[in-house]
Formats: structure tokens, C-alpha cells, sequence
């Protein structure tokens, strides 16, 4: 492997990589030269936008001979008429280009020169997400499109290197998706294949993966038996961090891996399906069952009848690892009191109270296991019916009265207490961009939830 750094650029660190290459000639022609950019406040193989940049990083190899192919950066905006003026690279393809170049789909388009006259062109379209792909071999001109749609098979331990056939493979556990595997995500992903000659000589490979909280794709290509290293693209730099934390953490074992855990609480957790699954194939747990019941307090008594604590004395906790607890903003909104936490041996409990159904909840559990792990949430902040973080509520009590009330517990019972009041990001200000009414979260809000409560339950189990 060959490193060189560029100083003096507008960039804190600027750093080109080729890898795979020899002093043999044919295996030089064989392999792809793939440039990474690493630019200042990301992390992991990222695209450099910058033409500074990109400019340093092309000076800086003009003279080595061993450098062969295309820049593997992100280019922008395409402004180019056809495929045949198009420069190597990957440019962002707009509607109306897509229709213009006579192209499937807008979406982003990765070219590779090969030489003067064989190309290949591999464009994936998000949301929904959609591969097609095609080539150039000289005077034959470029075949036709072609979406790779056929869903082959599951994958499990397959190794990558040994997929060569055409078609769409699905790895839906985050626990054979490893670098020794050489998947490029350590996640749930789809893996396109699509050989260009008979004998699968010359193969490419587009990796998207799935429910990982980044926008992202990866490509790489098998010629005369050697496959490149896989080039990763980000929708930008924020994604292309998520990336390079997830993939830190895939190097960690997860004491949750293969377990169970079960989920209390309210409209936030019942409506979270994603977001829970997303905390299970984050950690490696093996099923998750969601007990939470949308509208329900955590106390019993309130306009909306019985409370998460009843659910919780249905439940039955014993071959759980782990129970999350969420609750509060129900009790704040119905008007319950907060009530009084009490000590360690109390015999009994006010269940129409938040503290004495929260006890009661909690005792329960321990009883029927205890040796499982709970984590306790508080209640995010909130704007909806006029119960905002300022609202006092009829019997006297702020949002602030449950999150502080959720802590005591956590305290009283050495508990972990996750304070997504505090810390999820979720205040007046963004509450319009994480949820759909000022208090239930959207897609981007759980997506947020889902990585906020998987980070945390990394430390809880380390």
C-alpha cells in the first residue's frame, strides 16, 4: 500500500491511498486505482466535493506510474450530454440529465474508464433504491441498462468474493456482514452483482445498506481474479461519520448478541417498530418484544384507564437480557401526580401515582428476573396540546417534575437512566424536523432514538 499526504490545502488532512497494485504490468491493468480523500471533520473513505482538493490530489499523482483508472471522487453536478463526454468519477444525475442522457433514473452515476474504449457505468437510484448498470466494449457501443432486480438468495456466512453471478443478494444479519467477509458495511445490506462476460472475468458488486442511519452506497470490481478495494459514497460528511462510528463498533463484541429484550411504554416506543428493530440489529440481539401501548400513562386511574404498570404485571420478564422502560409524557399530559419515591423495602405502592407505578413496574421485573438489565428513559420534550415543557399541568407538575422523578428511580434501584430529555436532540426548535406533531417522532426522529439508545446500551453492556 502506497501513502502519501498532501499538505499546504484548504483541508486539515488530505490523504490518497492506491492499493492492490504490483510491479506486474497485466495485474496493473487488472486492478482499479482507488483514490480515498480524507477531508477535514470526516472520517472513513469519503468523496471530496472541493476541487482544490481534487486538483492537489491529481497533481500529487500525475508522475506515478503506477496509478491507472479514474478518481473514485465525487464530481457534482453532471453537465456533460452523453455517457461518451462524461470524465470518470461519480457525478450526481438529475432528472432532467437522466432524461437528457437517456439514462433510467436520476441518481448517482459512477463511471469507470478502463481504457479508451471500455467503460463501465453503474448508477444507483435512492428512495426507493434501485441499481442498474451497463458498459462500453469499443465499436459495440454501450448495451442497454440492465436493473438488477432478481433476488438470488439470503446470504449468511457467504464470503463476498465468491459472488459473482447476476442478481440481488440480501444479508439480513449484522453479525456475518464483517470485514473478513469483506462486506463494506457492517450492517443489513443488499448486494448487487453484475458479471460483463461470460466466464465472470470482469464483475462489479454495489453494496447498499439498510436501516443504518446514513445515506450511503459502495462499489467495487473483479478483473482477471482480483477484486478492488471497495470505494464507499456518502450523501455528505455527516453520514460518512456515522459510517466511520458504526464501523468502529462492529470491531466490538456485543455482550447483547443473540438476546432478547422487551419494551414498556407509550405511543413513542408502540409506534418505534423500526427504531427497535434498528437497536436490535445495531446490538445483535436476537428478537425484541414490543409491550408498549399507545395512549397509556405509566400510572393506572388516569382518563385513558389502566397504565403501563398493569401491562408491565401481564408480562412475563424471565428469558429477557435487557427491559427498556419509556414513560412519562402520558402522565404529564393526563394530569397524575408524581408522587412520592419512598425507600428501598416499601411493601406497598400507590399505583395512581407516577413514582408508586413506576416502583411497582420495577419490582415486578426484578422479581421475576433478576438478573436482567433495565434501562429506564425519560420522556422527551414535547410541544403538542399545549403541554410544552413551560405547561404546568393540573396538579401542579412540568414535564421536567416526570424526568426528574425517572432518575430517582434509576437512582433507587442503581438503574442506568438514558435522559433523552436532555440529550436526544429533540427541543422546540427541532421538534418539527424529528416528529410529525411536536411530540411523536417521524422517521427521522426514530432513526435518531434508534441511535441515541444504541450507543447508550453500548456502554451499559460494556
Amino acid at each position: 500500500m502506497t501513502l502519501v499526504t498532501i499538505g499546504m490545502l484548504p483541508v486539515a488532512t488530505v490523504a490518497w491511498v492506491a492499493s492492490q497494485l504490483s510491479t506486474s504490468t497485466a495485474a496493473r491493468n487488472a486492478v482499479d486505482a482507488r483514490i480515498r480523500v480524507q477531508a477535514e471533520g470526516m472520517v472513513g473513505d469519503v468523496i471530496a466535493s472541493n476541487p482544490e482538493v481534487t486538483q492537489a490530489v491529481i497533481d500529487g499523482i500525475n508522475d506515478d506510474p503506477l496509478l491507472l483508472g479514474e478518481l473514485s471522487y465525487y464530481k457534482g453536478q453532471a453537465t456533460a450530454d452523453s455517457l461518451d463526454s462524461l470524465p470518470g468519477g461519480t457525478h450526481w444525475i438529475s432528472t432532467a440529465k437522466a432524461t437528457e442522457m437517456g439514462l433510467p433514473a436520476a441518481g448517482s452515476l459512477l463511471l469507470v474508464n478502463r481504457d479508451s474504449s471500455y467503460k463501465t457505468a453503474v448508477l444507483v437510484a435512492l428512495n426507493p433504491t434501485r441499481v442498474w448498470a451497463a458498459d462500453r466494449n469499443g465499436a459495440a457501443g454501450w448495451s442497454i441498462f440492465s436493473e438488477v432486480t432478481s433476488r438470488v438468495r439470503q446470504l449468511t456466512t457467504e464470503n463476498l468474493d465468491t459472488l459473482t453471478t447476476t442478481g440481488s443478494f440480501y444479508q439480513n444479519s449484522p453479525t456475518f456482514a464483517t470485514s473478513e467477509r469483506n462486506y463494506p458495511f457492517p450492517t443489513m445490506c443488499t448486494i448487487d452483482v453484475k458479471p460483463w462476460s461470460a466466464n465472470n472475468a470482469h464483475v462489479t458488486q454495489v453494496a447498499i445498506p439498510d436501516a443504518t442511519g446514513y445515506s450511503a452506497f459502495a462499489i467495487r470490481s473483479l478483473l482477471q481474479g482480483t477484486w478492488s478495494d471497495w470505494d464507499h459514497y456518502f450523501s455528505d460528511a455527516a453520514n460518512a461519520q456515522k459510517y466511520a462510528l458504526k464501523s468502529e463498533l462492529s470491531g466490538r463484541v456485543s455482550v447483547w448478541a443473540g438476546g432478547s429484550f422487551i419494551v414498556l411504554g407509550d405511543s413513542v416506543m408502540a409506534n418505534g417498530a423500526a427504531a427497535l428493530n434498528a437497536v436490535r440489529d445495531e446490538l445483535g440481539f436476537s428478537s425484541v418484544e414490543n409491550a408498549a401501548v399507545a395512549g397509556r400513562p405509566m400510572s393506572d386511574g388516569s382518563a385513558n384507564g389502566v397504565g403501563t404498570v398493569t401491562t408491565a404485571l401481564t408480562k412475563s420478564f424471565v428469558g429477557h437480557d435487557l427491559a427498556i422502560v419509556a414513560a412519562g409524557t402520558n402522565d404529564f399530559r393526563l394530569d397524575m401526580p408524581v408522587g412520592t419515591l419512598g425507600q428501598i423495602g416499601d411493601a406497598s405502592f400507590d399505583r395512581a401515582t407516577f413514582l408508586g407505578a413506576y416502583r411497582t413496574t420495577i419490582e415486578h421485573i426484578l422479581t421475576q428476573n433478576p438478573t436482567i438489565r433495565i434501562m429506564l428513559s425519560t420522556p422527551l420534550q414535547r410541544d403538542n396540546a399545549s403541554y410544552d415543557v413551560n405547561h404546568v399541568n393540573a396538579v401542579g407538575h412540568k414535564l421536567l417534575d416526570y424526568v426528574d422523578a425517572v432518575k430517582e428511580v434509576g437512582g433507587l434501584y442503581g438503574l442506568p437512566v438514558y435522559d433523552a430529555y436532555a440529550n436526544s436532540g429533540f427541543t422546540k426548535l427541532t421538534l418539527a424536523t424529528l416528529t410529525s406533531d411536536g411530540l411523536h417522532p417521524n422517521a427521522a426522529g426514530y432513526e435518531r432514538l434508534a441511535s441515541a439508545f444504541s450507543g447508550f446500551l453500548w456502554t451499559v453492556g460494556s
